[in-house]
């Protein structure tokens, strides 16, 4: 179980309590201080594991090892083994989050900041490979050994490092590890005034380039804030943006207001605040006449004051493309920023979207992989590319992709949510219904909710998904719905007439997720009829998805 955990960067469970609780079934009542079993077993387990290298597993190529005062294993060869062949590149990056070493735990955000300016600037070095944020924010304990991180996330350079501040000086420390051998190849560490942490990030990024690549002057460094105040109050709304729900989207809005209106020339928060509110229209939070005109004004703000920052460039695409209908020119912003950062994995996973619209499916699925191998926890990249192999008719993949998935997000609402989706757009009702109850969260929240309707519909569970349908009608009295959302409600419930009456509503609302409208296995006994042809139609989209209405 150890050894499990401490791969899966789940070292935060190694913990006394939870080892008693969930190891030797120790109740709720557990009190380690009077209970020592976990202390006794350790100390028996550390004895066995020297008896075993010392006979039978003198020959083991790792040894595993358990020091005094932790419960976290580490991992190291017998001395004078050679090293061993991983098959791990060491132009595979990942950046781990730097470590807090201050007192003040509200200096989080500054060093979560500080990983992701470093990510983003290798992102830009085209023959590296770096993996996202959230792969490698997952990988938080600083125990941990790097060689099990680089096991886990395929990844055979590790960056790791730690800030601390006191008063107005700050000292930060770096360094590149091949996760392999567990060698360091380059660290750093720098004492500097707080107003040089940009030039610190530059430095950190242009010296692990020059270590793994030719391409170093390739590398394109963030224009520096024109201050600390400003850095920071972008970093609060990245850090509340990142949590992908209502409440911290509206919070992150509240820090990029005040930072544009501080800090006017500052491109970084206009395109945080054109993030938010495109994402905000697509998951249905916000009208899109009310939040893409902004998420467009912002984006071009960003790419006018900085026009070699990729991000402006993707939030600007999914205006163009998901609610002005400009399917080319969409193509074509969306391209732009991976030509700008070739290893931005949000920008793989909306091209994938639009590939998917365009009915383009095998060349979405292949943005989608590229997206997850760059960021394994993106919910969104793993429902469109479950919805991908769907419609390949790759059912057994599909599974397979979505369990794993579910194994490393266990506990994601949003997770479950893609799971139901894809799981009733195969026919698989029971399985849909069982991950559409696993969604629900409270307060409600109308997209959770109507999911859970249209499961309980396609069960035939007619009178409960009426139920949960007159609640979601409730909802939207008062907020913004989606009309989308009841187009499935009422085509599960078998309505068609309704279904055809919030197919056209929600093309009127310019709906992002009715854009799949002609490829949903849902609304298969439409395609026949005019209504549905002549509202499809008005999209004007290529022929890919028209000829799909035939075959899916």
């Amino acid at each position: 179980m150890a050894v499990e955990r401490t791969l899966e960067g789940a070292t935060d469970q190694l913990k006394e309590f939870s080892l008693g609780h969930d190891v030797f079934d120790r109740g709720v009542d557990y009190d380690p201080r009077t209970d020592s079993i976990v202390r006794v077993e350790a100390r028996r387990l550390r004895k066995k594991l020297l008896a075993y290298y010392a006979g039978e597993g003198l020959t083991e190529r790792t040894i595993i090892e358990f020091h005094a005062g932790t419960y976290i294993p580490r991992f190291r060869r017998p001395k004078g083994a050679a090293e061993p062949e991983t098959g791990l590149e060491a132009k595979t990056v990942a950046v781990l989050p730097f470590s807090n070493l201050s007192s003040d735990p509200e200096q989080s955000y500054f060093c979560d900041g500080i990983s992701e300016d470093i990510i983003d600037a290798l992102s830009t070095v085209t023959d590296l490979h770096v993996l996202g944020r959230g792969a490698t924010f997952t990988h938080r304990d600083p125990a941990q050994d790097s060689r099990a991180i680089g096991a886990a996330l395929g990844a055979g350079t590790i960056v790791e490092g730690s800030v601390r501040k006191s008063g107005q000086l700050m000292r930060v420390s770096a360094r590149l590890i091949d996760s392999a051998t567990g060698r360091v190849r380059w660290s750093t560490t720098v004492d500097r005034p707080e107003t040089a942490v940009f030039a610190i990030k530059d430095e950190i990024a242009t010296a692990i380039t020059a270590t793994l690549s030719d391409k170093v002057s390739s590398v394109r460094l963030p224009v520096p804030a024109p201050s600390i105040e400003a850095y920071a109050l972008y970093l609060k709304g990245r850090h509340e943006a990142n949590q992908l729900e209502a409440e911290p989207y509206r919070a992150a809005i509240e820090y990029y207001s005040r930072a544009i209106a501080e800090f006017p020339d500052y491109a970084p928060p206009y395109s945080g605040m054109a993030d938010v509110y495109a994402a905000m229209t697509v998951l249905g939070m916000s009208r899109p006449s009310s939040g893409m005109p902004v998420a467009k004004r912002a984006a071009e703000d960003a790419i006018r004051l900085d026009p070699g920052f990729a991000h402006s460039y993707t939030s600007l695409a999914w205006v163009t493309f998901c609610y002005e209908w400009n399917w080319d020119q969409g193509m074509t912003v969306a391209q732009k920023a991976l030509a700008l950062e070739p290893n931005y994995a949000y920008g793989h996973m909306a091209l994938g979207a639009f590939y998917m619209v365009l009915g383009r499916i095998a060349e979405g699925r292949e943005c989608l992989e590229y997206s997850l191998g760059l960021n394994p926890l993106s919910i969104r990249a793993h429902r469109l590319r479950g919805l991908a192999l769907t419609m390949e008719g790759k059912f057994e993949e599909a599974d397979q992709r979505m369990r794993a998935a579910r194994a490393l997000m266990p506990d994601s609402h949003e997770l479950a949510w893609m799971m139901a989706a894809v799981y009733l757009a195969q026919g698989r009702t029971e399985e849909g219904l069982r991950y559409a109850r696993e969604c629900q969260i409270e307060p409600a929240v109308p997209r959770m909710l109507a999911m859970l309707g249209e499961a309980l519909a396609c069960s035939g569970q007619q009178d409960e998904a009426r139920h949960i349908l007159g609640r979601v009608k409730e909802m939207a009295s008062r907020d913004y719905v989606d009309p989308w959302l009841f187009c499935r409600q009422h085509m599960a419930l078998g309505e068609s007439e309704q279904a055809l009456h919030f197919l056209d509503q929600s093309f009127e609302e310019r709906s992002t997720l009715a854009l799949f409208a002609p490829i949903d296995p849902l609304l298969k006994p439409l395609r026949t009829d005019p209504r549905f042809l002549e509202i499809i139609g008005r999209l004007q989209l290529p022929a890919h998805p028209l000829s799909l209405i035939a075959k899916t």
